[in-house]
């Protein structure tokens, strides 16, 4: 069973755990300095780096997960982008109602395979 929630309120939901995932994995790391880890944070969890996420991921979601980042890629925008692209912004909201959907559902491991495909893609890239 799935919950239907609106785009908006998925990816607002979904920016919050995906914060919280990255948090988490690099606080793992004892050594870092906590401004060493918000700087990192908030690159992953910006639009910009959350388009490269979802590029990096979008090729192991089956036709439900696509269905519900194209809605968040739709959606309309609470607020005007100030520094990216709009494109940017759509994608990086794609991504964020995904996330904010596995996690209305329960889905935590699809969440956790999905966060460590994305994690891998990152160390591929050596960010």
């Amino acid at each position: 069973m799935t919950t239907e929630h609106n785009a908006q309120a998925l990816a607002y939901l979904g920016d919050a755990v995906l914060e919280l995932l990255f948090r988490e994995t690099l606080l793992a790391d004892s050594t870092r300095k906590i401004a060493d880890v918000h700087n990192t944070v908030v690159t992953h969890t910006s639009a910009s780096g959350q388009t490269k996420l979802l590029a990096a991921i979008e090729p192991e979601l089956n036709e439900v997960e696509k269905a519900v980042v194209k809605r968040g890629r739709n959606a309309t925008l609470s607020r005007k982008p100030r520094k990216e692209p709009l494109v940017v912004h759509r994608r990086a909201s794609a991504l964020e109602a995904l996330f904010g959907h596995l996690y209305v559902n329960g889905e935590k491991a699809r969440i956790e395979t999905l966060f460590k495909a994305m994690l891998e893609a990152l160390a591929e890239d050596g960010s």
